[in-house]
């Protein structure tokens, strides 16, 4: 279960937490902000500062109004203000469903903004580059299952390096073919996922392939789960 955040009554925060458990790729989601293109922050999960949310929100809402575009199969439009606008690049995108989304890079970090109502967002940041693999190699999924340390579902990352440790693990599997299979049981990071990995990388950014997966999933599913939960309310501020 995730803690409560303030001022949030709609939220069911064990289904919220089976969504950032998801073991479909890497665990990086560090910040969770739900705003307005405006920059008005509804709500959030961070230990960022109020002002930092709210320059973070500012800009992430200035540059998907500017660069994000509608498509029937979805996209992902790549933004890094560091590079000349010329250098955008939008890819299809399909686990994002029909709506305009963008890849906001900036320094060390990275986010997947994407729209769950009119003129609300919701952005998953997270480091852009996965932590360096351990020399005695990182422990099997089996072991992290057993141990229970997956613990994502407030939205901030956990200690004594867990995540990065589940990062390495899940970002390996696509090249681990050889496994062996256990029936019904195999674990979800077995699915290859190289089709996606190749088209976050045609977006010429810095930040992983691997991690721009792990949040465009988690940031689709959180998309998806608020939109719902939006409906059923007559104004953002009803939150």
């Amino acid at each position: 279960m995730i803690p409560g955040l303030p001022d949030i009554k709609m939220l069911d925060a064990e289904a919220l937490s089976d969504l950032l458990e998801d073991n479909l790729s890497p665990p990086e989601i560090t910040t969770i902000i739900v705003f307005a293109t405006n920059g008005a922050v509804f709500a959030h999960g961070s230990s960022l500062s109020s002002r930092q949310l709210r320059n973070l929100s500012a800009t992430y809402g200035a540059a998907y109004t500017c660069y994000a575009k509608t498509a029937s199969s979805g996209n992902l439009t790549g933004v890094n203000p560091a590079s000349h606008p010329s250098s955008y690049v939008t890819a299809k995108s399909m686990s994002l469903g029909d709506v305009g989304s963008i890849v906001f890079e900036l320094d060390d970090s990275v986010a997947v903004v994407t729209r769950i109502a009119d003129k609300v967002l919701v952005a998953a940041v997270g480091p852009s580059r996965l932590d360096a693999p351990e020399p005695n190699g990182a422990p099997n999924a089996d072991s992290l299952a057993d141990n229970g340390i997956v613990d994502a579902g407030n939205g901030t990352a956990t200690p004594e390096g867990s995540q990065g440790d589940i990062s390495r693990t899940l970002a390996a599997a696509p090249a681990s073919s050889n496994l062996p299979h256990n029936g019904p049981g195999d674990p979800q990071y077995e699915i290859d996922r190289s089709a996606d990995l190749a088209r976050l990388a045609s977006l010429n950014l810095s930040a992983s392939p691997a991690v721009l997966l792990a949040l465009e999933s988690k940031c689709a599913a959180l998309g998806r789960f608020l939109g719902e939960k939006l409906d059923d309310l007559e104004s953002p501020e009803d939150f």
